[in-house]
Order: structure tokens, then sequence, then C-alpha cells
């Protein structure tokens, strides 16, 4: 698990943050290589899957920093997944349902049922190797997800940063499902409005 000294440390000393974060965002970090592995496992048990969240969107190209791996697997493949996992190392955590624990690079492992977000085949391609959400779909996933928990900011604010970094525009609202649409298009708003007061 990211321990407590693992944040505290980001946090104190900046210059180690700093080598910390560029390692993250140019792909040598041990998270990528933990993302590297459990994707081998997924393929290697023909599970339909998708990265989303903080991975999802580095991989996009936002600026994000993660300490978790986000993965949205079909409800029919969360039994064997779990096996295989277990038997591979991974460390089921008692406390949350459906996270495991790489034991390389102890970042937590989520996995998301299919049952709380539709998994589509069309919603997900193949970016820099690994199978992710559609640009689309990811935000409709951290927009669902702003839903979920109106009291927590982090969904809403990573569609923002994904605008931001990705320079997207609210014509992407047009792919969104319709109950989403107008979340974002508020979103898209507040954003320029932010904008504008600088």
């Amino acid at each position: 698990m990211i321990t407590t000294e693992y944040k505290d440390r980001l946090r104190q000393d900046g210059a180690w943050a700093l080598r910390e974060v560029s390692s993250f965002l140019h792909g040598d970090h041990r998270l990528y290589r933990a993302v590297i592995k459990i994707c081998e496992i997924l393929e290697s048990n023909g599970c339909h899957y998708a990265l989303t969240d903080g991975i999802a969107m580095v991989l996009h190209g936002s600026c994000r920093v993660t300490s978790r791996i986000d993965i949205l697997v079909d409800e029919r493949n969360r039994d064997l997944l779990n096996r295989s996992l277990a038997s591979n190392g991974y460390l089921c955590d008692k406390t949350i349902a459906g996270e495991f624990h790489d034991p390389l690079s102890e970042a937590p492992v989520r996995l998301w049922s299919s049952r709380e977000f539709p998994l589509r085949a069309e919603a997900t391609e193949n970016r820099f190797g690994f199978r992710v959400l559609q640009l689309y779909a990811l935000i409709e996933w951290k927009l669902a997800r702003a839903r979920a928990r109106p009291r927590s900011y982090k969904h809403s604010s990573d569609v923002q940063s994904i605008c931001q970094d990705l320079g997207l525009n609210p014509e992407i609202a047009e792919r969104l499902t319709s109950d989403l649409r107008d979340d974002f298009l508020k979103l898209c708003e507040h954003q320029q409005a932010e904008l504008i007061e600088l």
C-alpha cells in the first residue's frame, strides 16, 4: 500500500518529489512497470478491461500524477481475475472491495465493475500498448464518479484538467451521454470564467 511516509516525503522533500513526478510522467516509474504486469495478467486471462482514472489521464496526455491503478473490468471476469491476481502475488485488501496491492510497487490496484459503469468495447482504445477508455468515455467515467461523490471535487477537477491539458472545447460534449452532457458543459463554463479572471 502507498504509505503515509511516501506521501509525507512527497510533501516535504521538493527535490525528491520533483524526481518522482518526472519519473512518473516520463514512463519510467515503478507504477508503469506495475501497469505492464497487471495488463499482461488481464490479457493472458482473456479479460475485457480498460485502464481508467489517473493512469488513463496520463496515457491521453494529461499531466496527472497518481498512486493507484484503476481498472474497469467486465463483471463476468471478476471472479477469474480475483483468483488470477491472488495467484500472482497481489494482496487483497480486505477493507476495500475490489482492491489489491501490487507486490513490487506496493501500489493499490482498484478493480471497478462494469455493473457500476458500462464497459463498451467501442469506448476503449489502445494507447501506447495499454487498453484505456477513450477520451470521451474517460470524461463520462469522471463525471459519473463526481455524481456518485458530490462532496469530493477530485473527479470534477480532473475533467477540468483534461480539458485544459488537452485543449478540449465544449464540442466534445456531443459524444457524451445526454445525462452527463450538462455536467460537462457547466465545468467548461466554470473553467472559461476562471481563465477570463486571470
